[in-house]
């Protein structure tokens, strides 16, 4: 059997994006783990793709982090407590809401990344933090990722031939 390893620019463009959304989110202290999901998610094969695929992840990020604010003022104003049976009815049945409001946008590419959104937040280490510095964080740490790698396509679009790192029969 042959093994072909192959080192192409869609792998030099998404380690690029990895690296600067970390570099990025640590200056500015937000959470690079948002930022890096968001970034191997938008990376693209060509700069057209990843800045269709960006606008389908803001439009989602925005729409996910607008029910997820909503949720956290909800169960700060009414007391329910993290993990009680209320919260998790509640989260759980926001899954409906969520993918109904980007159908009617006309938009169900988005639908998924809204619930990716909407439950990152919902579901993260909110406790005893202000819902609008929370969420804003982590809007913000996904529009990191979402930039760079809009930025990473346009300049570098994946022209260049990959590169064989292996080629060999293997038993």
């Amino acid at each position: 059997m042959k093994i072909q390893v192959k080192f192409g620019m869609r792998i030099v463009k998404t380690i690029l994006a990895v690296l600067l959304s970390i570099v990025i989110t640590e200056i500015y202290g937000g959470n690079s783990f948002f930022a890096v999901i968001a970034a191997i998610l938008c990376m693209q094969k060509d700069p057209r793709e990843g800045y269709d695929r960006g606008l389908i992840r803001v439009k989602g990020t925005l729409i996910g982090g607008a029910f997820g604010l909503i949720s956290l003022l909800l169960f700060q104003a009414l007391h329910i407590q993290y993990q009680s049976i209320p919260y998790l009815l509640i989260v759980a049945f926001m899954a409906a809401p969520i993918i109904n409001l980007n159908l009617w946008l006309s938009s169900p590419k988005t639908a998924r990344f809204s619930c990716v959104v909407y439950y990152s937040v919902v579901i993260g280490k909110f406790q005893g933090l202000e819902p609008f510095l929370y969420v804003g964080g982590r809007m913000l740490d996904t529009m990191t990722g979402i930039g760079v790698a809009l930025l990473i396509n346009y300049i570098f679009p994946s022209t260049m031939h990959p590169i064989d790192l292996l080629d060999e029969e293997v038993q």
